[in-house]
C-alpha cells in the first residue's frame, strides 16, 4: 500500500466515483458508501462500505410531561390532565390512555365519576425517533358529599356541599321552644357526638 500520495473519491452510486469526501447522513436508513483508491505505479482499489443510523430514543423533561388536574364532581366531563407546552426534540405529538395502554388518543383524556384514573402518556416520535412511553399521571376526581341537618322540629338549616376530605361548617345552635339544644350527633339515637372537626 502506498504511504502517501494516494488519492480517495467517494460515491453514493456503485460505479461512482465524484465526491472529494466521504458523503455524511442525518436521517435514519441504510446507506452505502462506495470509494476508490488510486495511486501512481499501485493498482486501482474499489470498494463500499454500508452503514445504518438508527432511530434515536428521547426523553421528557418536567416541562414537557402532562400534569394531573386537581378535580371535584359536577357530573360533566372533566380533563384530567393539562397537556405539555411543549415537546422532545424530534417529537410531533403526546397521546393518552386510560385503559393502560389498549387504546390511544390524540385528545385529552376526560372522566365524570368521582375517583382514581391512570393516564398513561406516550410520546410519537418523527422518522428519526422511537416512540416511548412517559411517566403515567395519577388523577383523582373528588366525590362531593351533602351534609343534611335532622332539626327534629327547630328551624331549618340549608344543607352543605362538603367535597371529600373537607369538613361540614358547624352551624349556629338552632332554638326549640321548651327545648335546651344539647349538641349535634350523627346517629338518631343522639349517642355518637358529631364532630365537625373530622373530614366528611
Amino acid at each position: 500500500e502506498p504511504a502517501s500520495g494516494a488519492t480517495v473519491k467517494y460515491g453514493t452510486t456503485y460505479g461512482t466515483y465524484d465526491l472529494d469526501a466521504s458523503p455524511t447522513y442525518t436521517d435514519v436508513g441504510t446507506y452505502t458508501v462506495e470509494f476508490q483508491i488510486t495511486a501512481d505505479n499501485y493498482t486501482t482499489t474499489k470498494s463500499s462500505v454500508t452503514l445504518t443510523i438508527k432511530p434515536a430514543t428521547g426523553t421528557a423533561g418536567d416541562e414537557q410531561k402532562p400534569t394531573a388536574n386537581t378535580l371535584t364532581y359536577t357530573g360533566e366531563a372533566l380533563a384530567l390532565v393539562t397537556a405539555p407546552t411543549e415537546l422532545p426534540a424530534g417529537y410531533t405529538k403526546v397521546q393518552y390512555s386510560v385503559d393502560n395502554g389498549e387504546t390511544w388518543t390524540d385528545d385529552v383524556p376526560t372522566g365524570t365519576y368521582a375517583g382514581d384514573y391512570t393516564v398513561s402518556v406516550k410520546y410519537v416520535g418523527d422518522a428519526n425517533h422511537n416512540d416511548f412511553n412517559g411517566e403515567s399521571v395519577s388523577v383523582t376526581i373528588k366525590a362531593v358529599y351533602t351534609v343534611k341537618f335532622n332539626m327534629d322540629g327547630a328551624d331549618a338549616i340549608d344543607d352543605q356541599s362538603v367535597v371529600d376530605g373537607g369538613k361540614a361548617e358547624k352551624p349556629d345552635d338552632p332554638t326549640k321552644a321548651g327545648y335546651t339544644f344539647n349538641g349535634w350527633y350523627s346517629d338518631e339515637d343522639q349517642t355518637k357526638a358529631y364532630d365537625f372537626d373530622t373530614a366528611v
